[in-house]
């Protein structure tokens, strides 16, 4: 099964998929937000920013992912609140958990279980 697919129910007749379009679409803005906000030096002038980054935020956490992918992304999201510097957000954003299992210990252990949930996502999926 690849991870941005379902799989149909056993005994099923008729396959319908949803491909967590919405969740994707906000992960992508998202990270496209964060970018920019990175860039503009005075923090008084991304304000804007932060609205629209927050509305993706919700589409994410009110969306039920149908996929591997998108759920990992709403794991994503919650690492996103917990993180303790702009560079670890970042990786969030680049969904880049080797960085994340290379300094393991650095981390409290609530991440530390989000962090073994992707990893579990991942191995059912494949790398995602």
């Amino acid at each position: 099964m690849k991870p941005d697919s379902t799989t149909a129910p056993a005994g099923a007749t008729a396959l319908t998929t949803t491909d967590d379009a919405e969740i994707l679409a906000a992960w992508q803005r998202m990270s496209e937000l964060r970018q920019e906000i990175d860039a503009i030096d005075d923090t008084d002038q991304d304000d804007h920013l932060w609205e629209a980054f927050g509305r993706d935020e919700h589409v994410i956490q009110g969306s039920v992912a149908a996929t591997i992918v998108g759920a990992e992304i709403q794991l994503w999201c919650h690492l996103l609140h917990t993180m303790p510097s702009a560079d670890d957000e970042r990786a969030v954003l680049a969904r880049d958990i080797a960085r994340f299992f290379d300094r393991e210990g650095e981390y409290d252990w609530t991440e530390r279980l989000v962090f073994s949930a992707i990893r579990s996502l991942r191995a059912i999926g494949g790398a995602a």
